[in-house]
Parts: C-alpha cells; sequence; structure tokens
C-alpha cells in the first residue's frame, strides 16, 4: 500500500477529444495549438530561472533538490539527488531529469498532446492539455501492479503554471483491472528570483476501495490497531518522537479507509535558491 500511496501522490475532457479526433483537420489543429501553448510555457518557464542555478524546496517531511542543466542550449532544472524524505515513505528513486521541460518530457508532450480549450481551476483561466497512453513512456520497474495511463494538464492562461494536474490509473486488484483518477491542485505561487513555486500541492484520489482487496484491508486494519497499541506503550518521550516523524500519516490513512477518499497536502516551509550545488 505504500507503494500505491506514492503512485497516486508521484493527472476529463475524453467528448472534446474525441470531438477533435473526428475531424482531421480540427485534429490538426489543436495539436498545433498545444505545441504552441507548451511551447510558450517553456519560453516563460526559460525566463523565470534566467537567475536560478539550483534551488532547494524544503517540504514538511521532504527535501529535493534541483540544478540547471542545458538542453542545445536551452535551459532546464533537472534534479540533483536523491530527494531526503522523513517518515514513512522512506528513501526515494535515484535522481533523473523529473522537469516538465527537460528534453525527453517535453518533446513526448509536443508530440502527444491534444488541446481542449479552456477552463477555470481554482478561480484562474486555464489552458487544458491532454496526453495519452504515458505506458508508453513513464519507465515500469516490475514491482507494481498499476500503470499511469492518460494525463490532463491545466496552464494558467497568463503565466503557464501548472494549476492543476488529472492523471488515470489502472490497477490490477484480484486478476481485476481497476481505474482510479488522482487530481493534483498547485496553489500558492511565490516567486524566488522569478521562480515561481507553488507552496501549497493537494493530492485527491476517491474509490480508494477499488484500489485495495478486502483482504489487503484488513491487513491494514489489523496492522494499524498493532501500531496502537505499541504506540501506547512506549514511553511518552519515546511515543512523541514517532508520532513526529509520523507525520499524521497513520490518522490519514485511516481517514482514507473510513471515507473511501484520500487527501494529501504537500505544504512547502522552505525555498532556498543558489545554494552552490555542483
Amino acid at each position: 500500500m505504500k507503494n500505491q500511496a506514492i503512485t497516486l501522490m508521484s493527472a476529463m475532457a475524453f467528448f472534446a477529444l474525441l470531438a477533435g479526433l473526428n475531424n482531421p483537420i480540427a485534429a490538426q489543429y489543436q495539436d498545433q495549438q498545444a505545441a504552441n501553448i507548451l511551447e510558450e510555457a517553456r519560453k516563460q518557464h526559460e525566463a523565470s530561472i534566467q537567475n536560478i542555478d539550483d534551488y532547494v524546496v524544503e517540504y514538511e517531511h521532504y527535501e529535493a533538490s534541483f540544478i540547471k542543466r542545458y538542453d542545445n542550449g536551452r535551459p532546464y532544472m533537472a534534479a540533483y539527488s536523491e530527494p531526503r524524505i522523513e517518515g514513512e515513505f522512506g528513501a526515494a528513486a535515484g535522481a533523473e531529469d523529473t522537469d516538465l521541460f527537460s528534453p525527453e518530457i517535453f518533446q513526448m508532450m509536443k508530440e502527444r498532446a491534444q488541446y481542449l480549450g479552456t477552463e477555470e481551476v481554482d478561480g484562474y483561466e486555464v489552458h487544458v492539455l491532454f496526453i495519452d497512453e504515458l505506458e508508453g513512456f513513464i519507465e515500469d520497474d516490475g514491482e507494481m501492479d498499476e500503470t499511469a495511463k492518460d494525463l490532463h494538464m491545466y496552464l494558467d492562461t497568463d503565466n503557464y503554471v501548472m494549476r492543476k494536474m488529472q492523471f488515470k490509473v489502472e490497477a490490477l486488484i484480484e486478476g481485476e483491472t481497476r481505474i482510479v483518477e488522482p487530481v493534483m491542485h498547485f496553489r500558492d505561487y511565490r516567486e524566488f528570483e522569478g521562480m515561481p513555486i507553488a507552496f501549497e500541492q493537494v493530492t485527491m484520489v476517491t474509490g480508494i476501495s477499488d484500489m485495495i482487496s478486502d483482504e489487503e484491508r484488513a491487513e491494514m486494519e489489523a496492522a494499524f490497531e498493532e501500531m496502537e497499541r505499541e504506540l501506547e506503550q512506549m514511553p511518552e518521550q519515546q511515543r512523541r518522537m514517532v508520532e513526529q516523524m509520523m507525520g499524521g500519516q497513520m490518522e490519514e490513512m485511516m481517514e482514507m479507509l473510513k471515507a473511501d477518499q484520500w487527501e494529501h497536502t504537500m505544504r512547502v516551509v522552505d525555498v532556498r535558491v543558489n545554494v552552490g550545488l555542483e
């Protein structure tokens, strides 16, 4: 379940897409429009990191660092090292280029993106882009029975920052394929040397019961009960330390099971730019 939670976190307009695909001329136009929007977003991003060589983002239980790289003279920010994650999730995967404007990711988006028009997200007008068949692009480590599928991106029409992502996850549960659609909102943008950073990232997933079997649910509930008993038997100082490390994750998971939905908010604690990463 730990890996499932990470997957659900680590993004609806199919009728509009189909309407475009039924008309080859319209589909071609939408493809080019999507590419133009992505290029403008890339230009805005490059301008925002003009004075940034590297930066570190510290969340409540997570820290990640990034460093500027170049592809044919065009800058982007790449993951610098393994993120430091405290608490239940343990160590993360190795560093890799995760910026939307890194060469492979950006090229994939330009080739596959479809433009679906504009919507409103959290009071902001956004461009809606759709990318299908992510499983052909995202590397599968063979350890999970889950596959990331279609992605919707919602880019601000003014400054082109990401306001929302929605993607489809197919999971093989007891021989049956089940689907959930996690939604991520990016809020409270603040600028650092001209670079916008979302200080709040909210991930919401409904239909959690479709992602776990009855046996897994029973195992999780038993594990929670056992952990609660162990916490009660710990010395007060040790219990407080464990509870602080867990950061309320156990209560969050219990609420998830009861409500059949999962919501997690990551908040930025600090951002440090140009710290001298090499």
